[in-house]
């Protein structure tokens, strides 16, 4: 464009630029424009020639800005971007909608120019004169042959292109009948085509990265447009979508973070993906992989995710030798090569988390600890705000569990996913909540690749957080770890029901406060003291630390409650088996609610109770109900075990049953 602009003579011009760059020079400049435009229009410039430039006030207002596209050009930036930046600067709507439906004419049809009664039309439906494109699009009047023709065929190629990646699902049959290998300007676009063919795949391939504008207030937003549908839309599913990439903020999220998790079945689809030169961390876990995979077009990629293909085989000929690291829960020997790949290169890590120190995952079986909680009635909720949830303060009656004295720890954890390979909601669906710090605030982001191998800030963990609280399992998680605990020990492990947890919280049998009638109540605000500094882990007990020291805690560090348990305010918050109803207590206003466990009728929320590492003071009250959806993984959410006791459980026709059995219901609650 320099060269058009005759401020640089032809020999000065690099056509390394592009590969297509002469092409490009020559539709634009020699041919189109000069011999194209009315006769008012011409000028006596020739290519190579440094004179007087074209005026701006001779050329239509799109051209003249086109013309200037190259100079803020960056090695980073691509054609493609460049003319999308273009077009929605210079556009309205409906003269975007003319000039895509002219080059779909012009592309699709393999046409030089639009005759004048096609153009007409092509205007009319967006009510607009074609006279209007000789001044505000790429377009001249051939007179004698009353045509019209585009002066950028590269531009009118990009048109296309960018339709269909613009469009919804039902692009596939577009992008199936299109030319591509028709197009004069392919090799410019060469990432946008690959993409289009990735989307030809639909829901057979989905690709996630990074998200850091997810946010609340946007899902509130879009769960009220749904509500007229009848399906719920839960934070989850809106979390899910957001996970997914679309091309418009694909290269911006690439550039962030290198990293991408590619959902498909066909490992051929790797030398489909776009931008493949500038993948740093490529997950492909979990995706049924088999046979070689072909990793070289990856000249960047550190690290690949390759958990979850059983058949997959890796050669190290089809290896980039920027490879750091290959992420592999399974033992080695499910995946064919990985031997090889250790003997040939030593210095390529092979691990199960990104962190070759990390070994918990051959760490021997330890039973938790549990402490005993007696059976007793006691008053639970508060009366301090008639709004919230935790109100009316009532009466509650329970027999006697047995309760972990720790929250659920990573060792733990490790275990059951060493002995059975239990994939994770997390591991299964590709994403995670996580945290980052931006402008010395904490936020969420979501976390591809998150899981619970990995700290709170979505990092690869090391054996020294052993102790910490397990975090980014979801309540379904939590089930399965009770359902695989109690099958190996024959011991009937469960999550603790929300009024199990908040007796052991103030204290059970062991609380020292009653009322005149011998009912247990709440002596402390959190669990086993009015001080949080000195039993629980919350945001502002972390000042003065850096950021990094904003995390989990090893469980145990602090002062237990008066029954011995520890970390029941503050860590994370901890998994309860109730569903969550936001009037619960409401039920129990004028009787004492007797083993209850939550609402019968069906909830998307899950109850948690505790506060977490990342919550204020406030949170870690007793009282305190949250609720999530039990397929979400956030890093302040982890759990606590429950067990029924011995004394408990009893003979029903020469069946074990828990004396905790239903006997009769409440309304929409299962209190017995």
């Amino acid at each position: 464009m320099l060269l058009y602009e005759g401020r640089i003579s032809e020999k000065e011009f690099s056509f390394e630029r592009y590969i297509y760059a002469a092409r490009f020079y020559r539709e634009m400049c020699e041919v189109k424009y000069f011999q194209r435009q009315p006769k008012e229009r011409r000028h006596r410039h020739k290519p190579g020639m440094i004179g007087a430039a074209p005026h701006s006030s001779h050329l239509g207002a799109a051209v003249y800005t086109f013309a200037y596209l190259e100079e803020g050009l960056s090695p980073d930036q691509e054609v493609f971007q460049i003319f999308r930046q273009f077009t929605e600067n210079a556009y309205r709507q409906r003269h975007l909608d003319v000039l895509v439906d002219c080059a779909e004419y012009l592309v699709k049809g393999e046409a030089d120019g639009i005759p004048e009664e096609e153009m007409a039309g092509i205007c009319e439906v967006y009510g607009l004169e074609a006279a209007d494109i000789l001044q505000y699009f790429f377009f001249c009047y051939d007179q004698p042959t009353s045509t019209f023709h585009f002066l950028h065929r590269s531009f009118a190629e990009f048109l296309c292109l960018d339709e269909m990646i613009m469009e919804a699902e039902e692009a596939a049959e577009a992008i199936a009948h299109f030319p591509f290998e028709k197009l004069r300007f392919g090799g410019l676009f060469a990432n946008e085509i690959k993409w289009l063919h990735l989307k030809q795949h639909g829901k057979d391939v989905l690709i996630q990265m990074d998200n850091h504008s997810a946010s609340l207030e946007e899902w509130k937003r879009l769960r009220n447009q749904k509500k007229a549908g009848s399906t719920e839309y839960t934070y989850v599913d809106y979390l899910n979508e957001r996970s997914a990439i679309e091309y418009s903020t694909f290269l911006a999220r690439l550039s962030r973070t290198g990293t991408i998790k590619l959902r498909c079945h066909d490992a051929l689809l790797l030398s489909s993906l776009p931008y493949t030169e500038r993948i740093k961390h490529l997950d492909i876990s979990h995706n049924g992989l088999s046979g070689p995979i072909d990793l070289q077009a990856f000249s960047r990629l550190e690290s690949v995710v390759i958990s979850g293909n059983p058949g997959l085989e890796l050669k190290p000929s089809l290896l980039p030798t920027s490879l750091q690291h290959i992420i592999h829960v399974e033992p080695q020997g499910q995946a064919r090569g990985l031997a090889e790949i250790k003997e040939r290169f030593p210095d390529i890590a092979i691990s199960p988390n990104g962190n070759s120190a990390f070994t918990l995952l051959s760490q021997p079986f330890q039973e938790p600890a549990m402490v005993k909680v007696e059976g007793g009635r006691y008053w639970r909720g508060s009366n301090e705000n008639p709004e919230a949830d935790d109100y009316p303060r009532h009466l509650v009656e329970l027999q006697g569990y047995c309760i972990g004295k720790y929250p659920v720890t990573i060792r733990e954890f490790a275990c059951f996913v060493q002995e059975t390979g239990y994939v994770t909601t997390a591991e299964q669906e590709g994403w995670s909540r996580a945290s980052i710090w931006q402008k010395n605030t904490l936020t969420n982001f979501l976390k591809v690749g998150g899981n619970w191998m990995q700290d709170v800030y979505g990092k690869p963990l090391s054996d020294d957080m052993a102790s910490h609280p397990v975090v980014f399992v979801s309540w379904h998680d939590a089930q399965a770890y009770c359902r695989w605990l109690s099958e190996k020990t024959g011991k009937r492990y469960r999550l603790p029901t929300e009024a199990e947890w908040e007796y052991a919280a103030i204290g059970g049998h062991a609380a020292v406060s009653r009322d005149e009638n011998g009912n247990i109540q709440r002596q402390y605000t959190y669990a086993g003291s009015d001080n949080l500094e000195e039993v629980g882990w919350h945001f502002e007990k972390f000042k003065g630390r850096p950021n990094n020291g904003y995390s989990t805690q090893q469980v145990g560090l602090l002062e237990p409650n008066e029954l011995g348990l520890y970390d029941m305010s503050g860590n994370v918050w901890e998994w309860c088996s109730d569903r969550y109803s936001e009037d619960y207590y409401q039920h129990f206003e004028n009787e004492p609610a007797v083993n209850p466990q939550g609402l019968e009728a069906e909830s998307d929320g899950r109850v948690l109770r505790g506060g977490s590492w990342n919550n204020n003071q406030d949170n870690s009250r007793v009282s305190i109900r949250n609720r999530n959806n039990p397929n979400n993984r956030n890093n302040n959410n982890g759990f606590r075990l429950a067990q029924y006791s011995t004394e408990r459980r009893h003979q029903v026709s020469g069946t074990t049953m828990p004396e905790s059995a239903p006997l009769r219901r409440c309304g929409a609650c299962r209190a017995v």
